[in-house]
């Protein structure tokens, strides 16, 4: 089963590894997770990793010094997908019987399962792909927000359905990854000229469009996850760190195409590079690499801390850095709309 995932797809079950199916995945944005029927790892769950890098979720930790796992393994208890929520997952004799939970359906492999599950999953059915249309681009809303209130400080990443909003340039070691109630509240206010109704304390729909946008949850302390949580579904605005995270550790862009959009990002909005470095280093780098990458970031965004130090921000308010309306695939062709 291959799901296409809003920051990352993932597979259930190990399908054979050949070039129909390679080409296939490709086309997707490869593999980043896999949840395999069995713990017993054999070639065709090696030539996954070989060809994607990606890793397979295990009911309990099976790294380090003591395993002889062919290919690298994370456990379901640390929600290794953005967006699907782990309801059980268990190993019986080897075999994995879990039920997970995404963009708002159950799906599980148990036997005897709960009534409100919407679908069992088939080990001999054929390949099942979802992906959440919007009737907002990630572009579109954000140029819209702009006519609205055109000094707010914003990024939009079309790819990846979210919207990065300007953070701090001052950050302390450990501080939250969240929205603050400033931000919230200037985002409320041109939301709601757009259409849309505050629905949860994070979460606002679009009163005819049905459009959904999702605001990063508080984390629970400060030394908590980079993101909390994520919705797989309809639009995310996350923070500046958060967003760098995000493309980071994406698995529809390629390693180029996520350099340049980090790097892009910071000559508009800086982040929390103490943070990033804290982090796991992403699947596509090596530690010198991923290293190398961070010194080019800091290089590039100390003329954007500079430019927000001399033009006062409040809250989202201020002079940005890029003129128009910076979206991050536009940037790449070098037509940024001007507004």
């Amino acid at each position: 089963y291959f799901f296409k995932g809003s920051y990352g797809n993932f597979l259930i079950g190990c399908p054979q590894i050949n070039p129909e199916v390679m080409n296939l995945a490709k086309s997707f944005g490869g593999v980043f997770r896999v949840i395999p029927w069995t713990e017993e790892f054999q070639q065709r769950e090696k030539r996954i990793f070989d060809i994607f890098g990606a890793y397979f979720i295990v009911s309990q930790e099976r790294t380090g010094s003591g395993s002889n796992s062919p290919v690298p393994t994370v456990p379901a208890k640390q929600s290794p997908i953005v967006g699907v929520k782990f309801l059980s997952f268990d190993t019986k004799q080897s075999e994995n019987v879990f039920t997970i939970e995404w963009e708002g359906q159950i799906f599980t492999n148990a036997e005897s399962a709960a009534t409100e599950v919407d679908m069992q999953l088939n080990k001999h059915q054929g390949v099942l792909s979802k992906k959440q249309t919007n009737s907002f681009s990630a572009f579109t809303l954000h140029k819209q927000m702009k006519e609205i209130n055109p000094s707010l400080v914003l990024a939009s990443h079309d790819t990846l359905d979210t919207i990065i909003v300007f953070d701090d340039i001052e950050f302390e070691k450990n501080d939250y990854e969240v929205i603050s109630p400033k931000q919230r509240m200037q985002l409320r206010s041109v939301l709601k000229i757009l259409g849309f109704q505050q629905i949860t304390g994070n979460c606002f729909e679009h009163e005819k469009e049905g459009t959904k946008i999702n605001l990063t949850k508080p984390q629970g302390s400060r030394a908590g996850a980079m993101l909390k949580h994520i919705e797989a579904y309809g639009l995310n605005i996350v923070t500046a760190t958060q967003g760098a995270y995000l493309i980071a550790n994406s698995g529809k862009l390629t390693r180029e195409e996520k350099s340049r959009d980090l790097l892009n990002l910071l000559s508009n909005i800086p982040v929390n590079l103490k943070k990033l470095k804290s982090i796991e280093i992403p699947a596509d780098w090596q530690e010198e690499s991923w290293m190398a990458l961070l010194a080019e970031m800091a290089k590039t965004q100390k003329k954007t801390i500079e430019h927000y130090s001399r033009n006062e921000i409040n809250g989202m308010n201020g002079h940005s850095a890029v003129r128009g309306v910076f979206d991050l695939v536009h940037s790449h062709r070098n037509d940024l709309s001007q507004i």
